[in-house]
């Protein structure tokens, strides 16, 4: 079982789903009112969400959380070329900057398209940020309700999952939707959400009043206003249009261009539910676990960096114990509860399957956070010279900083391939770290080492 849910301007909507990935099912689904000014009201909810999910017992029940817009900052902006982990903290600290330079932020970014050519001088790329506070607080509701998040993403990027077809995530697609006294517009682009607009309109006092015509004209407007020009189809959500399929018939007179409702493809799917929740489905099972978007990427990663930890001294210890020779009953009592410890941690990580995500995620958060990148290595070997051999490598995963050590054919070589480093690197990344000789046999050779900061350089084949 997965749960998703959905954080709405005035409700929490829920997906409780059955199957593996790419094989899901719809078992459960719902909505729950949210008043975010009580926080009294904030503990009804998550007992009544506890209630009707059934989230009992032990085990953990991990459950993906979808923010709704009123949760996130947005920005469009193109960025430096550089790897995803960059590009990540670059977005930060922009919308940190944006906020007065205020931290607390989790940010993550799509990549919408390349620019400058081959030379990846420039990435545009949409950035989702939330306030830490605000992330924390939902987690905390979600422990209150049995459930353990373990993720959370954008609702309006799982959009992009919608497309009934294939080579629909070439084209341009523009979701519409009616939204307590709003309109809301939603831009996806290869499979991303590029752009939202939001409109003030309250669409159901024109409804009440049998002025449909009205509604379908406004809608009409802001779609023409929001594509500027591009082409594109229209895909509408349904809540909030009193006969979506007359809706969509009547657009696609007044725009020119096909028009139809949103649906989701998920077996046991309500249609009367909202889109989010089931987009966020389908958008999690597109992509393998450790590359899914995730803005508690840092916080998950350094939480299940700390608990293994502990996990793995406890278990330790019990062994250490175990074999002390120490008196039966100090052994039996440590033994056992240090061993309860264990399993404790181990279940909050998860059944079995979350564990092997978990693991996955975390294998690219170590790789990205701690070790080089297959780039980083690029310079080294461009500037190698005839002759040259690899002797070994470190990394320092706190300055960033990768050294290598070299065998050169010849001593005059040292200056030679140095030239050629600084070349490849922006300066000041690149470094002379010495060099000594080695005896092999009758033979000996020059071990020349030198040091590069791991980052953006001018060559660079961003991934």
């Amino acid at each position: 079982m997965r749960y998703f849910i959905y954080i709405g301007q005035d409700r929490l909507e829920y997906v409780k789903t059955a199957g593996r990935r790419n094989h899901r099912r719809a078992a459960a689904q719902g909505a729950v009112c949210l008043d975010p000014s009580s926080g009294d009201d904030k503990e009804r909810v998550w007992a009544k969400l506890k209630d009707e999910l059934g989230t009992y017992g032990p085990g953990v029940k991990p459950a993906v959380l979808v923010l709704g817009d009123q949760e996130l900052e947005t920005a469009r902006l193109v960025l430096p070329g550089a790897s995803r982990r960059t590009l990540r903290q670059m977005a930060l600290r922009e919308m940190e900057y944006r906020q007065g330079g205020k931290p607390g932020l989790e940010a993550e970014v799509t990549e919408i398209s390349e620019r400058g050519g081959a030379s990846r001088e420039g990435v545009e790329v949409q950035i989702w940020a939330a306030r830490e506070e605000r992330l924390a607080d939902w987690m905390k509701g979600l422990r209150e309700a049995g459930l353990s998040c373990v993720c959370a993403v954008p609702g309006a990027e799982c959009l992009g999952a919608l497309a009934a077809k294939k080579d629909e995530e070439d084209q341009e697609l523009i979701f519409a939707g009616l939204f307590p006294k709003e309109i809301r517009l939603y831009q996806i682009d290869q499979g991303h959400c590029t752009a939202i607009r939001r409109a003030p309109f309250c669409a159901e006092v024109l409804y009440k009043e049998q002025m449909g015509e009205l509604v379908c004209q406004e809608l009409a407007e802001q779609i023409t206003g929001f594509m500027e020009g591009t082409k594109g189809e229209v895909r509408l959500l349904r809540s909030g249009f009193q006969n979506v399929d007359q809706m969509s018939g009547r657009l696609e007179e007044l725009l020119g261009i096909p028009c139809r409702e949103a649906r989701i493809p998920l077996e046991g799917w309500d249609e009367d539910g909202s889109l989010f929740p089931g987009a966020a489905v389908l958008a999690w099972d597109r992509k393998k676990p450790g590359r899914r978007m995730n803005l508690l990427r840092g916080k998950m990663a350094k939480e299940r960096r700390e608990k293994l930890g502990k996990c793995a001294f406890l278990c330790l210890m019990a062994g250490m114990l175990a074999v002390s020779g120490l008196g039966r009953f100090f052994l039996s009592r440590q033994e056992e509860m240090l061993r309860a410890q264990a399993k404790e941690l181990s279940q909050s990580l998860d059944s079995r399957g979350e564990m092997e995500e978990w693991q996955a995620r975390l294998d690219e958060e170590i790789f990205q956070d701690r070790g080089p990148e297959e780039q980083d290595f690029q310079g080294l070997m461009e500037s190698m010279l005839p002759g040259m051999e690899w002797q070994s490598f470190s990394y320092d995963s706190e300055r960033h900083r990768l050294t290598a050590r070299f065998r050169l054919a010849g001593r005059s070589q040292a200056p030679e391939y140095m030239e050629q480093l600084r070349n490849w690197y922006e300066e000041g990344k690149a470094g002379y770290g010495g060099w000594e000789l080695e005896e092999r046999g009758k033979e000996t050779r020059c071990i020349l080492t030198v040091w590069v900061e791991t980052g953006e350089t001018g060559h660079e084949d961003i991934d």
